[in-house]
């Protein structure tokens, strides 16, 4: 370190030993966050990225060390004007970890080879990034080192800075406020922290310039700096990269500042074709350049491409005060990230792997089907129902004494000078208390107050009741009891009803989700949220960015809800709207379009309207064809504790449609309603308590049918009438009685609605007229056809792909339903011929696959394939599903999702940490790659205990204690005795009865006598000291942690001068230091106290652990029969604790430790060490080799040939064409048999 040519810098690293500044210079660096906090603030999506801008800054940095060097060697005083850089190239993004070791990077920079280029001086640059094997490569480009001529600085090509400050100033006079711009930046995934967040005065042109200042915070960078010191730079990565997002920011969607275009996916810098950096008054800050710490006037051009997948931007930063260019560049090339959006989340990245998700299409759902898939989860039946059933009757019965009690007490004078509200509420009461059937008196009310204290409702019953008259008699704002203290919104999140309701409506949402992930959304009076919230829930997962929804309109009367609402929902910003909205008027009118939204969500609102079917009218004006309404509604005006509760409020009685006695409608007044006004009905209705008389709320479903002039419109898509003119039945040549069952069935449905229907086998359409036909292939609900097919079945099938309209192919037993290959070849075909459609090379041939579950019967494979040829005619703007299971009378569509289960395997299989390269010791030939596993972390614990600290020396009798038979200390037990041995030292054993077997083994694979393998008992003590003639051990190695007792009796095994060792254990919590206090607190004087601690040696001094490790493997290498004792076993894992501390440090801490699958923290990994000898192949069998004329198929062969194969087949379309396989054929005719 004395005698680097340069510094560590923080950017670049130090130079490594041995560089070449006029050859190759390298840099070495580990880049971690805890030294340059800055970078946490430069996120896109949730990755913290090194900015292209800091790159650029290493390459201005080692450019300036070499400057240095050259004029210190050359004894010069040239002055750098500048930095001048060509034909940049970013080509992979740097992640900085969030760890202590961070991410190693290597930076070069040598003369340019390029040839013609007219000008010297130019050199090349890269840099590179290790992880393990892992190398990358991150930046490329060339960079020049420019000095001032006569004292004149350099200047760019562009060099009049009023007049680009002039011409900015000119087309840029729309003004954008900073904290927009950098909630737009967010909106495409681009995180800017605080400390990147330094562009303000924003002015944009409203086309493709912008103006903007920027505020430099490198002061602020300091403070947060360790020691708060900041080393020098002659431009700081923050302070470059304000200049690179000026260059971004006229791509953004800015509203009306940009005419509402923009990027909607993230875009990175990928390449700048030339830019230029001032470096004039470089030393005028105590070794800071002034740019360091300068605000810039920046003038931006971007120029995107169409649909905004790249853009390329010109940029001239001029100096704030002097307004002189002090950063030109041109051609800054960035490129979105396809796959992104909102956060920047790269699905192809963050979803290596992923599997077919089967659910039911809500859409193929009668209304008993639907409540019995969505209705009330087993999760929400556990509740106890009639506890709560029991506590809404006391409810009912609180409220009804309420009102009792208070008209008891009314006076006619007070009636008349009620709020006109107020005197329809009263009217209600009285026919309420003269029709109930409650029982109990006015004075059994503390009673019922007590027993339901704490429920929701009973709460709000209780403030209510007991502010009756004050509310009614005008002395208190019904509003603030109502929901004062969150008492009414309690209810509608928190009440056992209204959970029920919520998770049956969450349930029916996940299968719409699941069909159409791309759902655009409108809830109508979202208020408080209290819907919104579990909707998104199930819509999102915030974690990883997953969102089954396109946008999403939260809309109320009133936008004093807006607030609170962007702030629970922040995590969906990016994909939600906040809109007041009033659904008893025209949506239109108030700026909604018509038929743009796929559900249209309303919990507890629509009762509060005027007019019920001018509201429904106005609901299924937004919505889409085929577009579904999702309603939780009271709908039992039996039961009046609601209407108790709220019919204090003005908007309980604003309904003017014949409603009576309250707003509130039966399940039947929807279906009606709904039915009038051009929705289906009601689809399916989920119950909050099904079956009872205190059935309150209801989940409603309903669908928007398509008008009269949609159905004549969809001519273009013809109806199904037109689809379904031709329909080929299709059975076996000797069909099975299920066939003709279920194909005269058909058959009798579709003549029914005008369709000729003809049936025939599949190789009897040939001939026939099938262009534009739609054709029903029977054959596969018995046996799968393509198994063994025909040349004739095959022609035929080859036509029909190609010349029908639609073919629907029923199966029994594919797409998972039953573990046979046979039945999917048809899903194999299917798949092969939709996506030869879709990349023009057939027609537009509709391929519908259906399988059904074996226990289905006749009936409902006629039932659910009509619904299927049906759906699939309705014309919708999404693609109409070709995939289909039934089981359990249910219809399933499948969905390609996330396969967790195998993300979670490939993450684990992925390198879990990153090393040094100076810790990582290359495989040992003597050795497998379990055993040097086994025995590396042992043997050099053994290895610095004994010989590195000179422990041990000829003649000694050393005695090492084995508590335990944990791998690594029997590891280091059995490395120990070896050396031990080898350097002259008598060696004792001493053990425990956990570590016994393993002590008869050792004696016996060690040479060790038995007599030598002794028990660490109290006896052990005088054991030692009889075959030692009283002197006692000179050497005693603790490998195994232990109790005072046991520690004190081997410390009484010491002889005088002696030496104790103490070998911690991987993982071990203690510390060294009172280890060993604890040993010299039994210890005594003239006995020297040794503690040998890998760990922390090897984070102390990784090069001096890999040559101590060096030197014990070599110690052990002339010695290949002393192995370690087979087999290499693996211990229980049984907490994750100890795996993951050991896994989330360097890798000496893995060595020798168990091999371990972290899969449940129970799991036990056993492994048994490689042995050629134990795979033999049977000589008497024939082996077949697919492929076997390749690379890998001659690898393979040679290897069997070695383990005993003598029959080998290969497999191979060149046969033996090329001369690698004759030499192989060759090779292997010598020793097998047959080749």
């Amino acid at each position: 370190h004395r005698f680097r040519p340069a510094p560590r810098h923080e950017l670049l690293g130090a130079p490594v030993p041995g560089w070449n500044r006029q050859g190759n210079a390298v840099w070495r660096n580990y880049i971690r966050r805890s030294e340059i906090p800055w970078v946490e603030d430069h996120r896109v999506g949730a990755d913290v990225l090194y900015p292209a801008a800091g790159m650029l800054v290493m390459a201005i940095e080692a450019s300036r060390q070499v400057a240095a060097l050259e004029a210190a060697e050359n004894k010069t005083h040239a002055t750098v004007s500048g930095f001048r850089f060509s034909q940049v190239s970013f080509r992979t993004a740097l992640l900085v970890p969030d760890t202590e070791l961070g991410v190693e990077s290597h930076f070069f920079l040598r003369p340019s080879r390029e040839a013609g280029r007219g000008e010297k001086g130019w050199s090349e640059f890269q840099l590179w990034t290790c992880e393990g094997d892992d190398w990358r490569e991150h930046c490329h480009g060339l960079v020049r080192t420019e000095y001032s001529q006569d004292g004149e600085p350099a200047v760019p090509t562009s060099a009049d800075g009023q007049a680009v400050l002039e011409e900015a100033q000119q087309h840029c006079t729309s003004k954008v406020h900073a904290a927009k711009l950098y909630r737009a930046f967010g909106d495409i995934g681009l995180g800017f922290g605080p400390t990147f967040q330094t562009l303000k005065h924003v002015r944009v042109s409203g086309g493709n310039r912008v103006l903007v200042q920027t505020d430099s915070l490198v002061s602020q960078i300091r403070r947060a700096a360790p020691l708060q010191y900041l080393q020098p730079h002659m431009i700081h990565p923050t302070t470059l990269d304000a200049v690179v997002q000026a260059g971004l920011v006229p791509l953004l969607d800015l509203g009306a500042a940009s005419s509402g275009r923009g990027v909607k996916e993230t875009c990175v810098p990928v390449h700048v074709s030339e830019l230029w950096i001032s470096a004039a008054n470089e030393e005028s800050d105590g070794g800071v350049s002034n740019l360091h710490d300068s605000s810039y006037l920046v003038s931006a051009r971007s120029n995107p491409s169409p649909g905004y997948k790249d853009a390329r931007a010109s940029i001239t930063a001029l100096h704030a005060d002097t307004q002189l260019p002090v950063v030109e560049i041109k051609g800054l090339v960035f490129k979105a990230l396809p796959g992104t959006g909102g956060k920047g989340r790269l699905e192809g990245v963050h979803r290596p792997a992923l599997a077919l998700q089967w659910k039911p299409d809500p859409t193929l759902l009668n209304a008993t089907q639907a409540a019995r898939v969505f209705g009330c989860p087993e999760s929400e039946k556990c509740n106890d129902v009639s506890l709560a059933i029991k506590g809404m009757a006391d409810c009912e019965a609180l409220a009804v004494l309420y009102m009792r009690q208070f008209l008891e007490s009314l006076k006619e004078d007070e009636v008349d000078g009620m709020q006109w509200h107020h005197k329809h509420y009263v009217s209600w009461m009285r026919d309420v208390v003269a029709t109930s059937a409650v029982q109990a008196a006015v004075g059994e009310i503390p009673e019922l107050e007590a027993r339901v204290a704490g429920t929701p409702e009973g709460n709000l019953v209780t403030v209510v009741g007991r502010n009756l008259p004050g509310m009614l008699l005008g002395l208190t704002e019904p509003l603030d009891i109502v929901f004062g203290d969150r008492a009414a919104e309690n209810v509608y999140r928190y009440s056992e009803g209204s959970r029920r309701c919520a998770a049956q409506l969450c349930s029916y949402l996940d299968a719409l989700a699941h069909k159409n992930p791309k759902m655009k959304i409108l809830e109508v009076g979202s208020g408080t949220g209290g819907t919104t919230g579990p909707v998104l829930d199930t819509l999102a997962n915030v974690s990883d960015g997953t969102r089954r929804f396109g946008h999403y309109d939260f809309t109320d009367v009133s936008p004093s809800f807006f607030e609170h609402a962007r702030e629970a929902f922040k995590d969906h910003e990016e994909n939600m709207s906040y809109r007041i909205f009033n659904i008893d008027n025209d949506p239109v009118e108030q700026g909604f379009e018509a038929g743009c939204y796929d559900l249209v969500l309303a919990a507890n609102v629509l009762h509060a309207t005027k007019d019920m079917a001018r509201t429904l009218t106005n609901v299924r004006r937004l919505l889409k064809p085929g577009g579904k309404l999702l309603v939780l509604e009271l709908t039992n005006p039996d039961v009046s504790f609601g209407a108790f509760c709220f019919g204090v409020l003005p908007g309980w009685w604003l309904s003017e449609d014949g409603r009576k006695g309250g707003p509130l409608m039966p399940v039947d007044g929807w279906r009606s309603t709904l039915e009038r006004v051009g929705f289906s009905g009601l689809d399916a209705v989920f119950y909050d308590f099904p079956n009872s008389e205190y059935t309150t709320s209801s989940t409603l479903v309903s669908t928007a049918l398509p008008p009269v002039e949609a159905i004549k419109h969809v001519s273009r898509e013809p109806v199904v009438a037109q689809k379904q003119q031709t329909v080929l039945i299709l059975i076996d040549v000797a069909p099975s009685a299920l066939q003709m069952h279920v194909a005269d069935m058909l058959s009798s449905a579709l003549s029914d609605q005008g369709t000729a229907v003809k049936t025939t086998t599949i190789a009897g359409t040939k001939g026939l007229q099938i262009d534009g036909a739609t054709c029903i292939a029977l054959s596969e609900l018995d046996s799968p056809p393509l198994w063994g097919m025909s040349e004739a079945v095959f022609t035929a099938l080859r036509s029909l792909t190609s010349r029908c309209k639609e073919l629907v192919w029923l199966s029994r037993g594919g797409a998972g339903l039953v573990a046979d290959p046979h039945h999917e070849l048809i899903t194999g075909l299917a798949r092969t011929v939709r996506g030869e459609a879709r990349s023009g090379g057939r027609g537009a041939l509709q391929f519908v696959t259906v399988s059904f579950a074996e226990s289905e019967s006749q009936d409902t494979i006629v039932e659910k394939t009509l619904q299927i040829l049906a759906q699939n005619k309705i014309t919708t703007d999404m693609q109409p599903d070709n995939q289909f299971r039934v089981a359990d009378d249910i219809v399933h569509i499948p969905r390609l999702v996330e396969a967790t289960h195998l993300v979670r395997h490939m993450q684990a299989a992925r390198m879990p940490a990153a090393a040094a390269a100076a810790s990582v010791l290359g495989e040992e030939d003597s050795l497998s790659l379990t055993e040097a596993e086994a025995t590396a972390l042992g043997r050099l614990s053994a290895w610095t205990a004994l010989r590195e600290m000179d422990t041990v020396r000829d003649g000694d009798v050393v005695l090492i204690h084995a508590a335990s038979a944990s791998r690594s200390e029997v590891s280091a037990t059995q490395a120990a005795v070896q050396i031990a041995r080898r350097h002259g030292a008598e060696v004792f054993v001493a053990v425990e009865a956990a570590a016994a077997a393993w002590g008869a083994q050792g004696a016996e694979a060690y040479g060790l006598a038995a007599d030598h393998v002794l028990s660490s008992d109290e006896s052990l003590s005088s054991v030692i000291k009889d075959r030692t003639g009283g002197r006692g051990a000179n050497v005693v190695v603790e490998v195994s942690p232990s109790e005072q007792e046991t520690r004190q009796a081997l410390m009484d095994c010491v002889a005088t001068f002696g030496r104790f060792v103490d070998i911690l254990p991987p993982g071990d919590n203690k510390d060294g230091n009172s280890r060993q206090q604890q040993a010299a607190a039994v210890g005594r004087s003239n006995v020297r106290l040794d503690t040998v601690d890998i760990e922390a040696l090897v984070s102390a001094d990784v090069e001096g652990s890999r040559s101590m490790l060096e030197r014990a493997m070599a110690f052990f290498e002339p010695q290949p029969q002393q192995r370690p004792i087979s087999p290499t076993e693996g211990e229980a894992v049984t907490t994750t604790a100890k795996p993951a501390a050991r896994v989330s440090q360097a890798l000496w801490r893995l060595l020798g430790d168990a091999t371990m699958t972290v899969t449940t923290p129970t799991t036990t990994v056993s492994h048994k060490a490689d042995s050629a000898a134990d795979l033999k192949f049977k000589l008497d069998a024939s082996y077949v080799i697919a492929g076997g004329a390749g690379g890998a198929g001659r690898s393979v062969a040679r290897w069997m040939a070695a383990r005993g194969a003598r029959h080998i087949i290969l497999l191979s379309r060149s046969g033996s064409a090329s001369a690698e396989t004759r030499e192989l054929v060759a090779e292997l005719q010598g020793v097998c048999e047959q080749a």
